[in-house]
């Protein structure tokens, strides 16, 4: 999973090169029975809206933990956060959040719905954690299947 998560960094570098902004991955070798190219897409659109949220110069932080149960991987930007009134709706397909990245052009709406879904096929689960600083969200796969 270490190796996924530097490639999707990888995949991405022109992006948070151009814009300043650091990218680090605190994650420990580990494995989990994941579909590598399913995983990768989630991964890619958590990290496709750090970037686009955080602010030049800011740091987004992908952040691997492994036990015995389960992979939890935290994604945490410093952009402005998901409002209030948004947290509830965040995973809806084609649902836009009011904080939205300064000049950029509004996605679609659907990314965290995929990455909600694919998460979800592997027996886990996503969600958005309370933070003091931007958008903290996290995903749970358990390395066993869930029957």
């Amino acid at each position: 999973l270490h190796a996924l998560l530097e490639r999707v960094v990888d995949d991405q570098r022109l992006l948070w090169q151009e814009r300043g902004l650091q990218v680090q991955v605190d994650a420990p070798a580990c494995t989990a029975s994941v579909d590598a190219d399913k995983l990768a897409i989630v991964l890619a659109n958590l990290l496709a809206n750090a970037l686009r949220f955080s602010p030049p110069g800011g740091i987004v932080v992908l952040r691997l933990r492994d036990d015995a149960r389960r992979v939890t991987i935290d994604c945490l930007d410093d952009g402005p956060g998901v409002a209030a009134e948004d947290i509830e709706r965040v995973f809806e397909p084609f649902y836009q959040g009011r904080n939205q990245a300064p000049g950029a052009r509004r996605g679609s709406g659907i990314g965290l719905s995929i990455v909600r879904e694919i998460v979800q096929a592997h027996g886990g689960d996503c969600c958005l954690l309370p933070s003091d600083r931007g958008a903290h969200f996290r995903i749970e796969i358990p390395h066993a299947p869930t029957a």
